[in-house]
C-alpha cells in the first residue's frame, strides 16, 4: 500500500486508481481508496492554496482534480458554526478526509415518501477530527455536515466517485418536514487553485 507523503501524491495515487478501476466494479476497491486518504497525514503546507475560504457562505466548494465521468477531488472549507443541508449523493460514493479541525456529521433514514412522513428520522451523530477518514453513500441515508467550531474555519476533502452530483445535482431534505427538492450544484468557488471571478 503506498503512503503518500504529501497532497500532490495523494492526489497521483488516487487518479491512478480510479483509472484502472471502473466505477462499475468500483466497490471492491473502496478499501484501496479509503486507505489511501486515511495514510495521507493532513499538512495544510500541502493544500493551503486549494482552501478558499469565504465567511459569507456556509462553505466553499474547491475542485482540486477531475477526471470527468470519473471522479471529483474537492476541498471544502466550512465556516464557523455553519453547516450544509441534508443531502443525498446522488449515487456516487463519497469518502471524506478531515484536513483541519472537526466536522459533525448527522445521517438521516431516507424517506420513502419525501414530505408525507413528517420530520427526518436521524440515525447516527458522530464527530471527526482531523486526518479521521469517512465514507458516505445513498445506502447508509441522507446526511448534515456541521463545523461546531465558533470561531475555527475546518477543512475536508471529498472524493467522489463518479462525480455524478457535479452532472446533474442532487437531492436536499427539509429535516423537520421531510420534503425533497433537487438542486444543482452551483459553480466551484476556486478551480486547482485559482479562485473564480
Amino acid at each position: 500500500m503506498i503512503i503518500p507523503s504529501s497532497f500532490t501524491q495523494l492526489q497521483d495515487a488516487l487518479s491512478r486508481h480510479l483509472a484502472t478501476h471502473p466505477a462499475s466494479v468500483l466497490s471492491p476497491t473502496l478499501p484501496t481508496l479509503f486507505s489511501l486518504l486515511r495514510n495521507y497525514t493532513s499538512n495544510s503546507a500541502d493544500w493551503s492554496t486549494f482552501a478558499h475560504a469565504d465567511a459569507a457562505k456556509q462553505y466553499t466548494r474547491n475542485l482540486v482534480c477531475e477526471v470527468p465521468g470519473l471522479f471529483n477531488l474537492l476541498l471544502l472549507v466550512w465556516t464557523p458554526g455553519e453547516q450544509s443541508p441534508v443531502h443525498d449523493h446522488a449515487d456516487s460514493h463519497c469518502i471524506m478526509k478531515i484536513l483541519q479541525g472537526n466536522l459533525i456529521e448527522k445521517r438521516f433514514a431516507i424517506p420513502q415518501h419525501p414530505g408525507l412522513e413528517g420530520p427526518l428520522h436521524q440515525t447516527s451523530c458522530k464527530n471527526f477530527k482531523r486526518d479521521q477518514v469517512t465514507y458516505m453513500s445513498d445506502s447508509l441515508g441522507l446526511h448534515e455536515i456541521s463545523n461546531p467550531s465558533p470561531t475555527e474555519f475546518a477543512v475536508s476533502l471529498h472524493l467522489y466517485t463518479p462525480p455524478n452530483a457535479a452532472l446533474r445535482g442532487c437531492h436536499v431534505y427539509d429535516q423537520s418536514s421531510g420534503e425533497a427538492r433537487h438542486v444543482l450544484q452551483g459553480a466551484y468557488d476556486s478551480v486547482v487553485g485559482v479562485a473564480a471571478n
